[in-house]
């Protein structure tokens, strides 16, 4: 997954007139159990826009993931998981990472964002059981 971030984001730097760029997001969660997909198909998106995603193939009907998509373009940072949501697409565009201190682990939303994060990054290796502990 961090071959794909950094794809997107050389092609916006590279080619004059940056070329328009759309992704299946429903990829990165291929054959993960239904009830974890949304989780990662929304943190994956909030990278992806970090480095300039243009469009998405997207579940319309995820309320979800259209509240991420929100939050992201509207910087609203009012709930925790939103402004984790914020600082994971800001140290993204900025090419650096989320830190541990960024994150309360305390929060069962933001650790699931955190994990989540570390599985994209290939910081972990993916199991089932780790993202639902």
């Amino acid at each position: 997954m961090p071959q794909c971030i950094e794809a997107v984001r050389m092609l916006k730097m590279v080619a004059d007139p940056p070329p328009m760029v759309n992704a299946g997001l429903s990829n990165v969660s291929n054959q993960v159990p239904t009830p974890m997909r949304p989780l990662l198909n929304r943190t994956y998106l909030v990278m992806l826009m970090a480095v300039g995603l243009d469009a998405a193939i997207i579940d319309p009907l995820d309320h979800e993931l259209m509240e991420t998509i929100r939050i992201v373009q509207q910087r609203d940072g009012s709930t925790p998981a939103g402004a984790l949501y914020l600082k994971l697409h800001d140290a993204v565009a900025a090419g650096a990472e989320l830190e541990p201190t960024d994150v309360d682990m305390n929060d069962p939303k933001q650790a699931e964002i955190w994990k989540t994060v570390q599985v994209l990054l290939n910081k972990v290796i993916y199991t089932d059981s780790y993202l639902r502990l």
